[in-house]
């Protein structure tokens, strides 16, 4: 059910009150069959849940800093329902083989994984009409976010992090960078081939940065390309610093 416009509670999906919560999922229940991505901060498998195809992003917890991440990003997680944000199933804590506390975030599974994969596979057709529905879509969830109170900045829109399911449809997921607005940030975070401008060069920032974000996503739609090729880090920092977007010389 969508929710428009609607007040979050913060901080409610600690570690010690998953045991109480109604999102705990036994591990024993839980069944990890393909490791579909990696990342600096653990690893996301395809996975069954009690017959339920899921997605299983798991969080190797060393520090109370990784302890932190995780609470902040299940909690959020936990508030939003809307079609096209990532849902989450449920939460589960386990001690790992390694003696660090793993911790998984059970998601819906979106067959076709991330938009960014989609657009570079040129055996996949993609038709204007699809490309304008991926686009909205994308859109609707970005206003979801940006309409609840407060506000959620997700401060790493890309199409990585927008996941596409058997039919198309996109949704939002990685909140792992999200957080509410208190009226203006200027901590930097995110891509840089997707950062705006105010972001990058320390200035303070609200919603408007989700939606430069958003623009570079509606080039990457309309190219089916990578943004800024394989400009370096710096190349692609100076031209976002001084509100240059990618170039429509490689928009069909």
């Amino acid at each position: 059910k969508q929710r428009v416009g609607g007040g979050l509670r913060r901080g409610l999906l600690s570690a010690d009150g998953i045991a109480e919560s109604g999102w705990r999922i036994e591990r024993d229940n839980l069944l990890l069959t393909a490791k579909i991505a990696r990342g600096a901060f653990g690893n996301v498998y395809k996975g069954n849940w009690l017959g339920t195809v899921c997605a299983v992003k798991q969080i190797d917890v060393w520090s109370l800093q990784d302890l932190r991440e995780f609470e902040s990003e299940a909690a959020l997680l936990s508030e939003l329902h809307h079609p096209n944000i990532v849902q989450l199933l449920g939460v589960c804590r386990h001690q790992s083989a390694q003696g660090c506390q793993e911790m998984l975030i059970v998601m819906d599974f979106m067959e076709k994984g991330s938009l960014g994969e989609v657009l570079i596979d040129r055996t996949c057709e993609l038709s204007w009409q699809t490309r304008r529905q991926m686009a909205l879509d994308a859109a609707l969830g970005m206003r979801y976010l940006h309409s609840l109170s407060p506000p959620v900045l997700h401060r790493d829109l890309k199409s990585p992090n927008l996941l596409v399911d058997s039919l198309n449809r996109v949704k939002i997921a990685d909140f792992g960078l999200s957080r509410f607005r208190v009226e203006y940030t200027m901590t930097f975070c995110g891509s840089p081939k997707w950062t705006a401008p105010e972001v990058l060069n320390g200035e303070t920032y609200d919603t408007g940065a989700d939606v430069w974000s958003y623009g570079v996503v509606i080039w990457e739609l309309l190219a089916r390309n990578v943004p800024y090729g394989a400009g370096t880090w710096k190349v692609t920092g100076a031209a976002s610093e001084a509100g240059d977007g990618p170039s429509g010389r490689q928009v069909p």
